[in-house]
């Protein structure tokens, strides 16, 4: 889109990447399915041996617990992992979104 972000658009699944406007360093990455995908499997953005169609236990067994865990009323849930900068959005217990972040400068 811009010198700062990057897109990767799939049939089924797209990437991407922001870029920090001073260093030119990642400073975020985001990973999603097509609305209309159901995912079957992890298959795309491994991170941390899970990845999209990852059912929420997979999460739970390599990320631990949650800091924060949130629900919406179109029936996603959201797992925020501070320690690991990284967020899992859910739907109907199967990862759709998996966004990790560059650790706050200081």
């Amino acid at each position: 889109k811009d010198k700062h972000h990057w897109h990767y658009d799939k049939n089924d699944y797209a990437l991407d990447v922001f870029f920090d406007l001073k260093t030119n360093n990642v400073k975020e990455v985001g990973c999603y399915y097509a609305l209309e995908f159901n995912p079957i499997g992890i298959k795309y953005c491994k991170f941390k041996n899970i990845g999209l169609g990852a059912s929420e236990a997979e999460v739970i067994e390599n990320l631990g617990t949650p800091s924060d865990s949130k629900f919406s009323g179109i029936g996603m849930k959201y797992l925020t992992y501070e320690r690991l900068n990284t967020h899992v959005a859910l739907l109907r217990k199967v990862v759709t979104h998996i966004n990790v972040s560059s650790p706050p400068s200081n």
